[in-house]
């Protein structure tokens, strides 16, 4: 969800939950505001994703200023900061394609805990999991499309051999 008041084209500024790409012109300020923290931009562009406890933001071009939970992160072309249930991490590589395949209704992460694939897969459909603590620490490199629940499943869970069943209510349990 995107929110920005009406002197919007003054102030160049929004609120962000979920996730989106900007390309941003050169001109003023460009800020995003979401949740648990800032960006700044100056003609870039850049994808945020913050959703519940998870803040992640990544340079696509120029160059780009995070602030959150007091530091400041200046992002360039090709790295991203990750902030997980309020933990930072370095600033880090991306692979700039895979950042961009949401858009292309497809999502690709990289070691990535199980509960962040979660939070991305439940962001695109409407389901809930119930998953032992075995995987909690774990971390998985997945993709999934955006267009089919059955075929997004499968290529989540079979890959890393977890098997899981889906209820009428929409409720996915993974098994040991």
């Amino acid at each position: 969800e995107i929110v920005y008041a009406s002197g919007f084209l003054e102030e160049r500024t929004l609120e962000l939950e979920g996730e989106a790409f900007f390309e941003v012109e050169e001109g003023s300020t460009f800020k995003v505001l979401t949740d648990v923290g800032s960006v700044s931009v100056l003609g870039t562009s850049f994808n945020v994703f913050s959703r519940d406890e998870l803040f992640i933001v990544a340079c696509m071009t120029g160059k780009v200023r995070v602030d959150v939970l007091g530091d400041t992160y200046i992002l360039e072309k090709g790295e991203r900061v990750k902030i997980a249930n309020r933990q930072p991490s370095a600033i880090e590589a991306v692979d700039l394609e895979s950042v961009k395949q949401w858009s292309r209704d497809e999502t690709y992460l990289v070691s990535a805990t199980l509960e962040e694939v979660i939070l991305s897969f439940s962001s695109v459909y409407p389901v809930t999991f119930e998953f032992p603590n075995a995987y909690k620490n774990k971390r998985f490199t997945v993709s999934f499309v955006h267009d089919d629940l059955e075929k997004a499943l499968k290529m989540v869970f079979s890959p890393m051999q977890i098997t899981y069943s889906l209820d009428e209510q929409n409720r996915v349990k993974l098994g040991e």
